[in-house]
């Protein structure tokens, strides 16, 4: 493979220190795959490599999917807002190229000549397509997010040119440890009981007792099964292990496959996103690609989800490590550049011996650079709530701010959520009925997200370190860093979370309510 390499001698001391990467040098004249383009982070990814980047070409794996085409799924996603920047330029788009084929098929369902181009040109991959779906059958989740994982790492490995194969898993691969834990840039530790409060020492194995299993012979225990078994065998493993869905259970495993191709030769990367919020600036300051997470939690508070105190499942002041989307593109582009020009991050490898060799892994979040509170952002969602009500609200709800002692009651939270649900139901017929379709939609997949978010099993207040990632940022070049198009730190200095919660709720009502102007509530 075609990688960066230090000459002989060309020790960190004899080269005056560190060496340093170049996000735009790297990717200059480069040609990338990325899998997920129509995805939100995905989408980000594409759009930034085009605006800040002299990239040669972009292919994107997609598949057709319920009658429309590849071709018309990819042409949506260029010609909507995020792309406001660059839609317009016919040279820039140019440069991207639909690459037809299905994770889920053999030989990724691409035809010879696409596959031979893709052998041929590629230099660096992102991969940040996945199934999202926290609580699917084990069985969708590993043919998804492992198989299809481990079909594009054989396609990267033939690949003479490869630079990196950039894999976007997620913080969640370690919601196993406990509330209050710090979980370090490194392969997420499983074994049976709990870890204690931080996973700095050593990498553990899969194990069940004092006998080691080995990732992959797990999976394919799972996929071995009639549906039905895999689900009660995965729930074994879940409880066993502390995960609290397949979803975060599969994303481990996954890390896995990634790491063990990396020690076979393929220079690969991980990249952790927390919870990806809306864009605190360029190209679309408060633009959110769906209404999964946080944005779904406020659309939820806007229409009345949070209708008591008793309905908030959360402890008031633990962390919510939220993140904008903006800052996981530019850590994702950041982590691949770094790996194609062959630096070696790893701030950990002191610690411990098993935790030299492996692949670079960045957590993309917050709660150790600049933490929020799950208090402080219902608070500045309210100052916006008031200053900017709702076109649409339940009946019956009220805004409130939460007291700093509340302690959420399990069983009084379950019954809120019961009649809730029973509203939000009754509330989406009724506005079909009437031909409202669209607000019905968002209506029920901002009830979905929050009864996702809104839950004990969720509110982990779990730290995540960012010894890579400031290292990661420190060594980007002075060119670049100077810039400004690319964040690879959340701080006080972008802006402050009160004033980035106003921005994205005012990215949501323009997405969501169609509503243009709103008041400032900063």
């Amino acid at each position: 493979m075609n990688g960066h390499h230090m000459k002989d001698g060309d020790t960190p001391f004899a080269m005056g220190g560190p060496k340093r990467y170049s996000i735009t040098q790297e990717f200059k004249g480069a040609t990338v795959l990325v899998t997920g383009a129509t995805g939100y982070i995905g989408s980000l990814v594409v759009e930034q490599l085009l605006r800040t980047t002299a990239v040669s070409r972009i292919f994107l794996l997609v598949r057709g999917k319920r009658g429309t085409s590849s071709q018309e799924r990819i042409a949506k996603v260029l010609h909507s807002g995020l792309f406001h920047l660059v839609r317009d330029d016919p040279k820039l788009l140019s440069k991207v190229v639909v690459a037809e084929g299905d994770l889920n098929s053999e030989q990724l369902g691409l035809n010879e000549a696409t596959m031979q181009q893709l052998l041929e040109q590629v230099d660096i991959i992102i991969h940040s397509a996945a199934s999202i779906g926290l609580e699917a059958d084990v069985q969708a989740t590993l043919r998804c997010n492992y198989l299809g994982t481990q079909r594009l790492l054989a396609l990267a490995a033939a690949m003479p040119r490869l630079r990196c194969f950039l894999h976007v898993s997620t913080a969640y691969v370690n919601m196993n440890l406990e509330r209050g834990a710090t979980v370090d840039e490194v392969l997420s530790p499983l074994a049976v009981g709990r870890l204690g409060a931080t996973v700095d020492e050593v990498l553990y194995p899969l194990a069940v007792g004092r006998q080691a299993s080995h990732f992959r012979d797990v999976v394919e225990d799972l996929l071995s099964m009639d549906p039905e078994g895999a689900n009660v065998r995965a729930q074994m493993y879940m409880d066993m292990w502390g995960f609290p869905n397949t979803y975060t259970l599969g994303k481990n495993l996954t890390e896995k496959l990634v790491a063990a191709a990396h020690r076979s030769g393929l220079p690969t990367a991980i990249v952790r996103p927390s919870l990806v919020c809306g864009l605190a600036g360029a190209p679309y300051p408060g633009y959110c690609g769906n209404l999964a997470g946080p944005v779904g939690m406020g659309v939820a508070m806007a229409v009345g989800l949070f209708d008591k105190l008793e309905s908030v499942a959360m402890v008031p002041t633990h962390v919510w490590d939220a993140v904008p989307g903006d800052v996981v593109s530019s850590v994702i582009l950041a982590a691949a550049a770094a790996t194609a020009a062959g630096l070696s991050i790893n701030e950990y490898a002191g610690d411990a011996l098993e935790l030299v060799g492996g692949p670079l892994i960045v957590h993309a979040g917050t709660s150790t650079t600049y933490p929020v509170s799950m208090a402080e952002a219902s608070y500045a969602s309210v100052d916006f709530l008031r200053a900017n009500p709702a076109p649409f609200k339940l009946p019956g709800s009220t805004l409130f701010k939460i007291p700093l002692d509340y302690v959420p009651d399990e069983a009084a939270v379950k019954r809120r959520k019961y009649w809730t649900g029973w509203k939000v139901w009754a509330a989406v017929h009724l506005l079909q009925l009437v031909r409202q379709k669209k607000t019905a939609h968002r209506l029920k997949y901002g009830y979905l997200a929050w009864e996702v978010m809104n839950s004990s099993k969720t509110d982990v207040n779990i730290f995540f370190s960012s010894r890579n990632l400031l290292q990661l940022e420190a060594l980007l070049d002075e060119g670049d860093a100077d810039s400004r198009l690319f964040k690879i730190t959340w701080t006080l200095k972008e802006g402050g979370w009160h004033r980035y919660i106003a921005t994205q709720l005012a990215g949501m009502y323009r997405q969501v309510f169609g509503i243009g102007k709103v008041s400032s509530a900063v």
